[in-house]
């Protein structure tokens, strides 16, 4: 199994649930030292419902987060999304903290911070990063 394997299981694996439970809106995956940028492209090219969060490009399905908000829920015909697949959003430069801070979150991000309780986050696993 190779590294990029290994993550696409990992999102994979947050993003399934039980028939009794309720699908994640999201799986937010907090990169503080955006260590997978380089690996984005071939990312995108085996998860069709990966969004980024960055300056907005619909070609690469980057955008700020009410950018991302918006192609969730599928209003952003530029932006197709996969059916009843929970979308990942890939945070780079962000870690959960700042998700959590509450009202010392930063600005940009607080349209996420909802997605910490309707979603899931991606856990570290294996030593290699988040997963």
């Amino acid at each position: 199994m190779t590294l990029l394997d290994s993550i696409i299981e990992g999102i994979e694996a947050a993003s399934r649930c039980s028939n009794r439970e309720v699908p994640p809106a999201a799986v937010l995956w907090t990169a503080a030292k955006s260590e997978w940028l380089p690996l984005l492209d071939r990312l995108r090219e085996r998860l069709p419902q990966l969004l980024v969060y960055g300056e907005y490009n619909a070609d690469q399905r980057t955008g700020p987060a009410i950018r991302l908000k918006c192609a969730m829920d599928n209003t952003l015909p530029e932006i197709p999304l996969p059916a009843n697949i929970a979308p990942v959003i890939y945070l780079p430069g962000v870690s959960r903290q700042d998700l959590r801070a509450g009202s010392q979150c930063p600005r940009p991000l607080q349209p996420l911070v909802e997605l910490l309780y309707r979603g899931r986050v991606q856990n570290r696993k294996r030593g290699h990063g988040d997963f």
